[in-house]
């Protein structure tokens, strides 16, 4: 009874709970016939033995510690992972989409003017989807996108995890393409999903890139 008033007050007992001694014989009997109970006994035990023996029954797998964690099993893969024909061509149309929202802007940011490597400056820069790219249409819309500071304007600037400095860059970024845009983008966001011809928007970003560099 010693030992399971030890572990009531040890393991079972929270704020407000009786004390052992208020509690009812069929509470009792129902936490002393608990498996988690048996455990705890069993460890109990254990701690007598000495810690080199419990050790040496551990790595023969003789015994079960209390709240032992399970092995996580993995599944064998059979064939290697293969990307999609969607996948990969969407990897590209990205890439090519980034390229033409840097070269419209110059290499250079639309916030604050500053140069990147390729216009001769110092910064690294950045392609920022405006109202994001949860479907084709915005993901490769050309005035969905603006070109920032990798650092300061795009990951602690719109994407910074203060809600206040986030949404102060992103009236920045809207004051900057101006309302007619802005408004543009906002019903490309609220369109109908529908299925998209990668092959035309590849062709579209590539006439749109070369006409950026001339």
């Amino acid at each position: 009874m010693q030992q399971l008033e030890k572990y009531y007050n040890e393991r079972f007992k929270q704020k407000g709970d009786p004390e052992f001694n208020d509690l009812s014989e069929d509470d009792k009997s129902s936490i002393e016939k608990s498996t988690n109970f048996n455990m705890w006994k069993l460890n109990q035990a254990l701690k007598q033995c000495g810690e080199e023996i419990v050790e040496v029954l551990k790595k023969t797998r003789r015994i079960m510690t209390f709240n032992p964690q399970p092995k996580r099993k993995y599944k064998k893969r059979n064939k290697p992972r293969v990307s999609s024909d969607s996948s990969v061509k969407k990897r590209h149309l990205d890439a090519l989409w980034t390229e033409c929202v840097k070269e419209r802007a110059g290499y250079q940011s639309e916030l604050s003017g500053v140069k990147g490597i390729k216009a001769g400056g110092l910064a690294i820069i950045a392609a920022h989807h405006i109202l994001g790219k949860n479907t084709n249409r915005l993901r490769y819309s050309l005035d969905n996108g603006i070109c920032l500071i990798n650092g300061k304007e795009h990951i602690f600037g719109v994407h910074n995890s203060n809600p206040a400095i986030a949404s102060e860059y992103f009236d920045r970024i809207v004051s900057s393409i101006g309302d007619k845009r802005y408004k543009k983008i906002k019903m490309l966001s609220k369109a109908k999903v529908g299925s998209s011809d990668l092959g035309l928007i590849k062709y579209y970003l590539t006439e749109k890139l070369k006409e950026f560099k001339q």
